[in-house]
């Protein structure tokens, strides 16, 4: 395929561009800056070979101009075979295809007829596979990439090789494999090769199957026990029902026995209370006995201790009322010394009152001293700030500027270099009128660069000169600096670039300034918080007019404050040593044991009292019993318990012939039997009626087993049949991947010749590459050395990656040649790399069209003969 023309109208940013007249081999190298459509033309020339015109993909839509109501259109002239022809496309708006032919024979075709014609003469030299490879977008320069797929490079290898045949037939041969793989996939996955499609749904259907007929069996199994239930269960009633009666009348006889055990041991219960009452009281009367011998006893003691105590007292009153004197004493002394502290207390207040005025009167001073400085400190940062502020001028701009100062000054020299000169000289002073301004020439002469139409007059002689096409894009480049140049000059409010680096300068020497001013601050507040020291200014107070007024000093108000608290602490010790004195007073030791006494004579005296009227009786008036009248009571009260005891006995041996314990045990069982039975009975009841409800429900089971027994037979019979066909195409995909592999191996021995031949000139002649199943490059050998290509350089990554795409050129454009399109590449690549791939990209130029397109066309100035196009020409 040559191209020969290429024509773009709206198409995204460009609104149109023409690169015409294209030789039909070589490198063409199209550079321009980023984002001015270099890649938008190997999109179009793809894009208007292989979309139809009717197509409203994204990436069509992507096309469309931004903010514009226009229609893109791509025109592209090119030979393909022995076809020589232009296609015309317009997309989206005004959609519209027109083919013309013009060799071999001529041919005009509009719409879906040009669309069916294009594609066929491509299928016939040039497919789809081999653009993908060979049209190389920005970032896809893969040196990994599978060739194995494209069908004219596996012809081409195959007529190279021993079985031509095989080359022949390989675009069938994948067609079929892919027809192979589709109803592979009908099967199997092709990745892990497991059960997917058809033959996963033909196996779940009959797992389905298989799962209804055992439902289906277990229904029927289960409605033969739900019969044999109801009769087991209908035998239990039965059984329990007759049992019944015997139960019942065994709980009565019981229940009778347990209320004659009841009766006894209430009687014994009644015997043991009387049996109690009357031991009490009997124990009642002999306590009565002993308490009156005891307290006659009692009464005769106490009166000899009473007697005893009244005449101890006389001497502890005298020595309490010695103890009183000395603690008046003691108490008018302490008066007089708290007194004397009072005063010494008001006089140390007064003291530090005076101290705490003293110190903050200094702190004042020291606070509105740092204060004042800085204050005077921000004062001169706010003025700096202020400058700053209006004189922003950053390093980055001014060296903006510089740059673009720069670039006027090259773009001036290279236009000046383009540019054709005039010398004008005369033997006699003679005037000339250069574009209106009259100048003297003489012997020395006068020299002018021609960047535009000049006019020059002499003696009536007018002669106009008017510079080459080329010095309109220097013009055009010196204009494009002056403009950059004036607009960030503009921006910084500057006439010229030096007085912008005089502004910078005077920024720097304020910020710098003001740096230091900070730091002179922070040194002066020394790690001290500001708004602490106003707070702290503020609460010690204005203290009012202090002109003319001395400075306190610290010292005397200290000593004063420490003589005051001298003589404080002196009266404090003695009123601590007279309180020390009365507190051990404070005991009153002989009071006390007065008191003490006292108490005790108070206490011997009521406990007579209490003694004598117990003795006496505890209702007045009524004569206490005698010794010989409690005696005789005790004797009655004898008998009575006696006879109390006599009763428990016979009514404990009436309770022990009962046994209630056995009773009550044994009416506790029959009762529990006849619960049991009637359980039995229930529960019988409920299982015959549910068992009786399954079987109404399970109606039709044998006839869902017959229904189910049918459909499993037809879902094995359906997943036999899916098997052997799965079966049958994955053998078929397994011979022919075989096939495949081995016509392959037959491929990669020369296209691995063509690729090494051909990357010699890169790496050297001891090179040479390993290749996967694909034909892709796997790994690079260097003498002795192996790396994979995922591990190689990113330099030399693309750089393969160009090889093999040049290698398949040569090797598919034996006799018409093919295009190759590479976007943006060798950006990695040293300058001596560089070299060698540009003879490499010189050998390839020569059997077809090599497009480049780049940034930075310098990388391509060793490849002779190349053709260099800019954007900004094409666009023109």
């Amino acid at each position: 395929m040559r191209i020969h023309s290429i024509i773009l109208d709206n198409v995204r940013g460009i609104g149109h561009l023409e690169l015409g007249d294209l030789p039909e081999t070589g490198l063409i190298v199209i550079s321009g800056d980023n984002e001015q459509g270099k890649s938008t033309i190997l999109e179009s020339v793809r894009t208007v070979l292989t979309v139809p015109h009717s197509s409203n993909r994204r990436e069509i839509r992507s096309l469309q101009p931004v903010g514009e109501d226009v229609a893109p259109r791509i025109e592209l002239t090119a030979t393909v075979g022995p076809y020589s022809f232009t296609v015309t496309k317009t997309y989206l708006r005004q959609k519209s295809a027109v083919l013309t032919v013009r060799k071999p024979r001529p041919e005009n075709l509009t719409g879906r007829e040009a669309e069916d014609r294009l594609s066929a003469i491509l299928d016939e030299h040039l497919d789809t596979a081999l653009m993908d490879v060979l049209f190389v977008r920005q970032g896809e320069l893969d040196a990994a990439v599978s060739t194995a797929g494209v069908p004219s490079l596996a012809r081409a290898l195959g007529g190279s090789g021993e079985s031509g045949s095989d080359a022949d037939t390989a675009g069938e041969g994948e067609q079929l494999l892919r027809r192979v793989e589709q109803e592979y996939e009908r099967y199997y996955t092709t990745t892990r090769g497991t059960e997917t499609g058809e033959l996963k749904a033909a196996r779940n259907a009959a797992d389905a199957a298989a799962e209804e007929l055992e439902d289906a069996t277990g229904d029927v199994d289960r409605l033969a026990r739900y019969v044999e239930e109801v009769r087991r269960r209908s035998e239990e009633e039965a059984a329990a029902r007759g049992r019944r009666p015997d139960a019942v009348k065994e709980r009565a006889e019981l229940r009778e026995a347990a209320e004659r055990a009841e009766r006894a041991e209430a009687r014994v219960k009644a015997a043991e209370n009387s049996l109690t009452a009357a031991s009490a009281t009997l124990e009642a009367s002999l306590a009565n006995l002993r308490r009156r011998r005891e307290l006659r006893s009692q009464v005769s003691t106490m009166k000899e201790e009473l007697a005893a105590l009244t005449d101890a007292r006389t001497e502890l009153a005298e020595a309490a009322a010695r103890e009183q004197d000395r603690i008046d004493g003691l108490r008018a002394e302490l008066r007089s010394a708290e007194e004397e502290l009072e005063e010494a207390t008001a006089v140390v207040g007064a003291g530090e009152r005076r101290h705490r005025e003293v110190r903050a009167a200094l702190r004042r001073t020291e606070l509105e001293g740092v204060l004042r400085e800085l204050e005077v400190f921000d004062g001169r940062m706010s003025e700096l700030r202020a400058q700053l502020a209006e004189n922003v001028v950053t390093e980055e701009e001014v060296t903006a500027a510089e740059n673009a100062e720069l670039e006027l000054r090259l773009a001036r020299s290279r236009r000046d270099s383009a540019s054709a000169e005039i010398s004008l000289t005369a033997e006699e002073p003679t005037p000339v009128t250069v574009d209106g301004v009259t100048v003297t020439l003489d012997g020395d002469g006068r020299s002018y660069d021609v960047t535009e139409t000049m006019t020059f007059t002499a003696s009536g002689v007018t002669a106009v000169i008017t510079p080459g096409a080329g010095i309109e894009g220097a013009n055009a480049d010196v204009s494009a600096a002056e403009q950059s140049l004036a607009e960030i000059l503009l921006a910084l409010e500057c006439p010229n670039v030096d007085t912008a680096r005089k502004r910078l300068a005077e920024h720097q020497t304020r910020q710098r300034e003001l740096e230091t001013l900070r730091r002179e601050r922070q040194a002066t507040l020394a790690g001290r918080d500001e708004h602490e020291m106003r707070h702290e200014l503020a609460a010690l107070g204005d203290p009012g007019d202090r002109t003319g007024t001395e400075q306190p000093d610290p010292g005397e108000a200290e000593d004063a404050l420490e003589e005051a608290k001298a003589s404080r602490l002196e009266v404090e010790n003695r009123v601590a040593l007279l309180r020390t004195r009365l507190s051990a007073q404070s005991e009153r030791r002989a009071k006390g044991a007065l008191a003490v006494h006292d108490a005790r004579i108070e206490s011997s005296r009521a406990g007579l009292t209490r003694a004598e009227e117990a003795l006496g009786g505890a209702t007045p008036g009524t004569p206490e019993p005698t010794e010989e009248d409690l005696e005789e009571l005790i004797a009655k009260q004898t008998e009575v318990r006696d006879a109390a005891a006599g009763e428990l006995e016979a009514a404990e041996s009436e309770l022990q012939a009962v046994n209630p314990g056995l009773v009550e045990k044994l009416l506790r069982g029959a009762e529990a039997q006849v619960r049991s039975i009637d359980e039995t009975i229930r529960q019988a009841e409920r299982a015959v009626a549910e068992n009786r409800g399954r079987i109404e429900q399970a109606t039709g089971a044998e006839e869902r087993l017959e229904k189910a027994t049918s459909a499993e037979r037809r879902a094995r019979e359906t997943l036999s049949s899916t098997l052997r066909r799965a079966d049958a195409a994955g053998r078929l995909r397994e011979v022919l991947l075989r096939h495949r592999a081995e016509a392959r191996r037959r491929y990669a021995e020369p296209f691995a010749r063509r690729l090494t031949t051909m990357a010699a000139t890169v790496f050297g002649p001891d090179v040479s590459f390993g290749l996967t199943e694909d034909l892709a490059v796997a790994d690079r050998t260097l003498g002795q050395s192996t790396v994979d290509v995922d591990s190689l350089s990113g330099g030399a990554r693309e750089q393969i990656g160009i090889l093999v795409r040049l290698s398949i050129a040569e090797l598919v454009g034996q006799d018409d040649g093919v295009p190759v399109f590479i976007d943006d590449a060798l950006g990695s690549t040293d300058s001596g790399r560089l070299r060698r791939m540009a003879a490499v990209l010189a050998d390839a130029g020569k059997e077809g069209q090599v497009f480049v397109l780049t940034c930075v066309p310098a990388r391509y100035d060793h490849v002779p003969g190349r053709r260099h196009l800019t954007m900004s020409q094409l666009r023109g």
